[in-house]
C-alpha cells in the first residue's frame, strides 16, 4: 500500500497539471493562439533556463554515470529502429512514417520526468536527470530530423541538420550550465534567485500548456496508427529497454531516468518539427495528445512494479 500512495503521489500533480491546461482551454481563457505562443516560450526560454539553472550546480569533479549516458543514448537508437520497422511495415503515406518514428522515439523526461523524479527522490537531486537530458538531446534532434527526411525525395543536408541540433535552445542552456559549472564565475544572488523561481515552474506550466493543447477530433482518422505508436511508446518501449537496464546493473536514480526516458509521453515538440519538415503534424499531435493522457496511468504503473522488485528506492 505504501508503494501504491507513493506512486500516486508522484503521478497525480501530473494529472492536476494537465486538467488545469485542459480546463483553461474549454472555457476559452486559452485558445489556439495562446497555447502555440506559449509552447514557444516555454521551449525558447523557460525550458533552457531550467536546464541551466541545474547544470550550473553540478559538481563535474565527481565523475558522472557515464554508463547511464551511454545506455541512454543506445536506447534512444533503438527506438529509432524500432520506429522506423513500425513504419516501414504498417504505413504506407510517407508523410506518416517519419512521425510514427518521432512517437516511439522522443519523451518527454524534461516536462514529465523532473516532477516524478523530484516526488520519489527529492534529497539527491536532479544530477543524473540533468546530465541525461544534456546528453541526449542532440540524439533526438538528429533522429527526429532523419525519421522525417529520409523518406522525403530530398537530400538530407547533414550540415544544417548539425547546426539546428546545437542551436536547440535546450542544446545552449545546457552547455551554458556547463560553462559555469567549470569555471564558476560570479553569479548575483538576485539572478540565481529569479533563475530558480522560473527553473521550478518550467514542469508545472509546460504540463498546464500541454493540457491546454488536447483535442480529441481526430481520432477516428488515425485510430491505426495510434494503436501502434500509444502502446508501442508507453509499454513496448520501457518492457524492452528498461528491461536491458536491469540487466546492466542500473537501479535507483539511474534506472528511474532510464525509465523515464523511454517511458514518459510524447514530446510536444515533435509536433513542431513534424509541422516544420512536412511531416503529418496532425498526427503528431493526436499522438502527444493520447500518449500523454495514457501515461498518467502506465507511468504510475511502472513505477509500482519497480518499486515493489525493489530497484528504485525513495530518497
Amino acid at each position: 500500500m505504501t508503494i501504491i500512495i507513493l506512486a500516486f503521489t508522484a503521478v497525480f500533480p501530473i494529472f492536476i497539471y494537465l486538467a488545469v491546461g485542459f480546463g483553461a482551454r474549454v472555457i476559452g481563457v486559452w485558445n489556439d493562439q495562446t497555447v502555440s505562443g506559449m509552447n514557444k516560450f516555454i521551449y525558447s526560454i523557460i525550458m533552457p533556463i531550467m536546464l541551466f539553472d541545474n547544470t550550473r550546480v553540478l559538481d563535474l569533479g565527481n565523475s558522472p554515470n557515464i554508463g547511464m549516458i551511454v545506455y541512454g543514448n543506445i536506447c534512444l537508437a533503438g527506438c529509432f529502429l524500432f520506429g522506423l520497422m513500425f513504419a516501414l511495415l504498417t504505413e504506407k503515406d510517407n508523410n506518416r512514417k517519419g512521425v510514427m518514428i518521432q512517437g516511439l522515439l522522443r519523451g518527454s523526461l524534461l516536462i514529465f520526468g523532473i516532477p516524478v523524479i523530484q516526488a520519489l527522490q527529492p534529497e539527491s537531486g536532479l544530477d543524473d536527470a540533468v546530465l541525461l537530458i544534456t546528453a541526449t538531446t542532440p540524439a533526438l534532434s538528429i533522429f527526429s530530423v532523419l525519421g522525417l527526411e529520409m523518406f522525403k525525395k530530398t537530400k538530407i543536408v547533414w550540415g544544417k541538420v548539425m547546426l539546428n541540433t546545437f542551436l536547440n535552445p535546450l542544446i545552449i542552456g545546457s552547455l551554458l550550465g556547463v560553462l559555469f559549472a567549470v569555471i564558476h564565475p560570479p553569479y548575483p544572488a538576485a539572478l540565481a534567485s529569479v533563475s530558480s523561481s522560473l527553473s521550478r515552474a518550467a514542469a508545472p506550466l509546460a504540463l498546464m500548456v500541454l493540457g491546454g493543447s488536447f483535442t480529441f477530433a481526430s481520432v477516428k482518422k488515425y485510430r491505426r496508427q495510434l494503436l501502434l505508436m500509444v502502446p508501442g511508446k508507453l509499454i513496448l518501449m520501457p518492457a524492452v529497454w528498461v528491461t536491458g537496464g536491469i540487466l546492466l546493473g542500473f537501479r535507483d536514480m539511474p534506472l528511474l531516468c532510464i525509465l523515464l526516458l523511454v517511458a514518459s509521453p510524447t514530446t510536444v515538440a515533435s509536433y513542431t518539427v513534424a509541422h516544420q519538415l512536412g511531416g503529418d503534424a496532425e498526427l503528431a499531435g493526436q499522438q502527444v495528445v493520447y500518449s500523454s493522457a495514457f501515461s498518467i496511468l502506465t507511468i504510475f504503473l511502472w513505477i509500482i512494479l519497480f518499486m515493489s522488485a525493489g530497484l528504485i528506492s525513495v530518497g
